[in-house]
């Protein structure tokens, strides 16, 4: 019995030397060649346990450390460094000087041109699937076609907020159109990968207030009304004072000629005033000066001009005249309710006056933006 536990651990030791040797020759057969790199600088790894690189001074020695995986590399000076013999692939290839080297050859342009290609299809194959849109909320504000939209992902997905990005298609938006919104993966999500079910969506814009931009869209029987109010308004404040619609000079009175010695100064007040419409005006920016619209730039203004035959008293000389007035109704709202609305809310009018003749007043205080708007004229019945 002694007999046979002797012979089999003696069998078992030169079993296990011999593995040992196949395991070194192995990986000392794997070592040995020539290794390159990029450049095409040559690591040469020999036989008799030297080595030498290209570029490096004096050659070095290797040896296989005792996991039978690493082997250490000593050079000139006897600096050593571990080196692990790895595959991908593109071939068998170790890191030295921070260098991949690959034996025999280094990978052609073309392989690693068609390896990098298949990275990334292998790696989205494998990645975990986002929906960058469910959970997602928009916020619209501002004024067709002004219209804002603000994205709201606080509902989303916890890796959608971390590693998704959102951008629109453009900066405002006008009732009617959609907002074009598109979802871009971050390239920096650790070892974990992961894909979008959808990049893009898009959300209408409904239901804003508007700036209106056809004759349709006015609501004539009020403004008749707030225009007719204004001129009411200014002609019985004007009467026994020398001021109308905010014009105190007086010289559209013909005292002139009805009075030539007259005091420039010296009148005793408007007596009497009559108002006859005239014509309206509705002008809107253009649509590629659209982007000029501000708090100075009306988007769009709606004109009443008026004629006011005005009699008053000249040192005692009863003198006629004619004043023209544009009572004009800027940046106009129609509210999602139906109901309007323009300065900003104030719903008050801006009040343009000339002493030359209807024609003037047109030419002077409307025609004269035409570069910047379309104008069209209103019917009124």
């Amino acid at each position: 019995m002694k007999k046979i536990v002797k012979i089999v651990s003696i069998a078992l030791a030169i079993i296990s030397i011999f593995l040992s040797l196949s395991a070194c020759g192995g990986k000392e057969k794997e070592i040995i060649g020539m290794w390159y790199d990029d450049d095409g600088e040559v690591l040469n790894v020999q036989k008799d346990g030297t080595y030498n690189f290209e570029g490096e001074y004096g050659s070095g020695t290797w040896k296989i450390l005792d996991d039978k995986e690493t082997i250490e590399f000593t050079d000139f000076y006897g600096m050593t460094k571990n080196i692990e013999i790895t595959q991908d692939d593109l071939g068998i290839y170790i890191f030295y000087h921070q260098e991949r080297l690959y034996k025999d050859a280094y990978p052609s342009e073309e392989e690693i041109s068609k390896q990098e290609e298949e990275i990334p299809k292998e790696r989205e194959k494998n990645a975990t699937e986002l929906d960058a849109f469910d959970g997602i909320s928009y916020e619209v504000s501002g004024i067709s076609p002004y219209c804002k939209v603000t994205i709201n992902v606080q509902n989303c997905d916890e890796l959608v907020k971390r590693y998704v990005t959102f951008k629109l298609d453009k900066e405002t938006y006008a009732n009617g159109e959609s907002a074009i919104v598109t979802a871009t993966l971050s390239k920096n999500t650790g070892d974990a990968a992961y894909k979008l079910k959808s990049n893009e969506s898009q959300y209408m814009i409904s239901g804003q207030a508007e700036y209106i931009s056809s004759e349709q869209q006015i609501d004539k029987e009020l403004f008749e009304k707030e225009v007719n109010d204004v001129i009411t308004a200014s002609i019985s404040s004007s009467i026994g004072t020398n001021i109308l619609c905010d014009v105190s000079d007086m010289k559209f009175l013909d005292y002139e000629t009805r009075l030539p010695d007259a005091n420039f100064y010296s009148r005793n007040g408007i007596k009497k005033v009559n108002s006859t419409y005239k014509v309206t005006y509705l002008s809107c920016i253009k649509e590629q000066k659209k982007s000029m619209a501000n708090e100075y730039v009306p988007y769009n203004r709606l004109s009443y001009i008026y004629c006011l035959d005005v009699q008053g008293d000249v040192n005692g000389v009863i003198c006629e005249g004619k004043l023209y007035v544009n009572i004009t109704a800027e940046n106009i709202v129609r509210l999602p309710d139906g109901s309007i609305i323009w300065n900003n809310e104030k719903c008050d009018f801006k009040v343009s006056t000339g002493v030359d003749g209807f024609d003037n007043c047109v030419a002077n205080t409307i025609m004269s933006y035409s570069d910047n708007y379309d104008i069209s004229k209103v019917e009124i019945k």
